[in-house]
């Protein structure tokens, strides 16, 4: 419905105001690019494609659908989308074989991905009491900000943190948010007797996440062995490195890739929970100031290639001079 309305919409408008540029954000699906390219042929005017998830493999993938009918237009979509994009933004530089694949010019294409939001550069917090959820301050606190769903892989996650509560190490995990495996979350908990390791926050605004980031010594980032999850790194890694925190990470691809640049953290392979508890036992050992020293170089990097005002500048030149990129 989303698209049958946004399309008729676009056309009205198109006739009664003039644009000088369509920009396309484009999460997901890929149909939003339809009613753009209808506007940028009225209008006659150019096109730029910001793509942040990869079609037709993010359907592909996740349904199982291969070479249908169904498929395959949604193929000749994302073909005719890319041929009349006059640049294709790219959230993840693994996306860029794809993208070619499917006939765009390799010139027209600019890698472009998400920032933090500012709130997370922020150097000044309300204090959080974790003695309130039961967290012993003196643990290593690893904390899971965000989405607590079936991308994340949590049951490989909780082995992780089954073996590391056998272990001496003094480990906190602290899960801050919500989502659809939260309550088997807490069952596992419960059925492993893990609740004096394992902590639940509930779900809070943006503005009060540095605060409770401010309170971890660690910030954990995972995802499922699935194909789909290597193209792109989880907008959490910027969020994480902006708030100058070492990350521990179980996850492939394009996010490991990014981590391991800029020595910001450990990381361990998708699924991969043995690795993912020693590199947490790693972490439980470090000095302060080394882990402190992990989360400055993800910051340094953060402002060198995903800051705001980066992007900002970039998008702003594009536009006022396209052949300049």
């Amino acid at each position: 419905s989303y698209l049958f309305f946004l399309t008729i919409w676009s056309f009205f408008i198109s006739l009664f105001h003039k644009f000088d540029i369509v920009l396309v954000h484009h999460t997901s699906p890929v149909f939003v690019g339809i009613p753009a390219v209808m506007v940028k042929k009225m209008q006659r005017i150019k096109m730029y494609f910001w793509n942040l998830d990869l079609w037709p493999e993010s359907m592909t993938e996740t349904t199982g659908i291969k070479l249908n009918l169904f498929a395959k237009i949604i193929d000749k979509i994302v073909r005719c989308i890319y041929r009349n994009s006059d640049k294709i933004l790219i959230s993840s530089k693994a996306f860029k074989p794809s993208v070619i694949s499917r006939g765009a010019d390799e010139k027209n294409i600019i890698y472009f991905p998400n920032w933090a939001e500012d709130v997370f550069l922020q150097k000044e917090f309300a204090e959080v009491e974790l003695k309130s959820y039961g967290i012993d301050r003196s643990s290593l606190k690893i904390m899971f900000a965000g989405n607590i769903g079936a991308a994340q892989d949590l049951e490989n996650v909780m082995e992780a943190i089954e073996l590391a509560s056998r272990s001496e190490n003094n480990v906190s995990w602290i899960f801050v948010g919500d989502g659809r495996k939260l309550e088997w979350m807490k069952n596992t908990v419960k059925e492993k007797n893990l609740d004096k390791k394992v902590f639940f926050t509930g779900q809070y605004p943006v503005e009060k996440m540095p605060s409770f980031f401010h309170a971890a010594d660690v910030m954990l980032v995972s995802l499922k062995n699935e194909k789909i999850f290597t193209y792109t790194a989880p907008a959490k890694i910027q969020t994480y490195m902006a708030s100058s925190k070492p990350i521990l990470a179980m996850l492939s691809g394009e996010g490991a890739g990014i981590i391991g640049e800029a020595n910001c953290g450990l990381v361990s392979d998708a699924a991969d929970y043995r690795s993912l508890f020693r590199n947490a036992i790693k972490l439980s050992e470090m000095s302060k100031e080394d882990r402190e020293k992990l989360g400055r170089n993800g910051y340094n990097y953060y402002m060198k290639n995903f800051s705001k005002e980066k992007a900002l500048n970039k998008i702003i030149n594009l536009i006022q001079h396209p052949g300049n990129d």
